[in-house]
Parts: structure tokens; C-alpha cells; sequence
């Protein structure tokens, strides 16, 4: 009984110190890149995109390529996929007017980009 007891209190303490996540809101990125766009203009993208981390409210940054695949749900066509987590809307919203991001939008991406897609949740 008294091992009953002692584990029982264990578990519950553990369970309880667990913290609950909170949600966090995803704002994912895809570009498709013009076809004169070369491969070190897209590696350039890649590392200057890494710069966006820096901006306030930005809690995470992933980036990457598409990945190819054979399945017919899966779209590998975009060049440059990132993702990018915020608590909140406002913090979002001031990711998107912040100087920097801007700045990279004007200097990478208009221009270069055939098509972009957003996706927020």
C-alpha cells in the first residue's frame, strides 16, 4: 500500500510540473522562383532569410527545399518553403511592417519570385 501511495505521488507530481504548450501561431512562406532565378541567387535567399530570425516577436525560423516526392498530395515544386512561429496576430502583423522584413521583400523576393503562397494558422 505504502508503494502504491509513494508512486502515486510521484506521478502526480510529475504530471502536474508538465507544462500545457500554448499555441503558437504558424506563418508558413512558399516561393516559386522565376526560371533565370540561378542556384546561388536562391542560396543567397536562403541566408539572408535566416536575418528575419532577428526581428522582434519572431519565436522560431525554419527553412528549407522542397523535398521530392512521389506522392501525388505532396507539392515539391516550390524553391524555398519557411516557417515562422509568433505568439499572437499583433506580433505578426508587426513582423510583416517591420523595417526588415520590408527591406528583404524589396530586395530578394519582388521581381524574383513567379509565385508565393502564405498559409496562417
Amino acid at each position: 500500500m505504502m508503494k502504491f501511495l509513494t508512486l502515486s505521488i510521484v506521478l502526480f507530481s510529475v504530471i502536474s510540473c508538465r507544462s500545457i504548450p500554448e499555441e503558437k501561431l504558424n506563418h508558413v512562406v512558399l516561393i516559386w522562383f522565376k526560371a533565370e532565378t540561378s542556384e546561388a541567387y536562391i542560396k543567397t535567399v536562403e541566408q539572408e532569410s535566416k536575418e528575419l530570425k532577428k526581428i522582434p516577436g519572431v519565436l522560431d525560423l525554419q527553412l528549407g527545399r522542397a523535398i521530392d516526392s512521389k506522392r501525388k498530395i505532396v507539392d515539391d515544386s516550390f524553391h524555398l518553403g519557411l516557417l515562422f512561429q509568433f505568439n499572437s496576430k499583433s506580433e505578426l502583423d508587426a513582423y510583416i511592417k517591420h523595417p526588415r522584413h520590408q527591406k528583404f521583400v524589396e530586395s530578394y523576393i519582388k521581381g524574383k519570385a513567379k509565385k508565393i503562397v502564405v498559409y496562417d494558422f
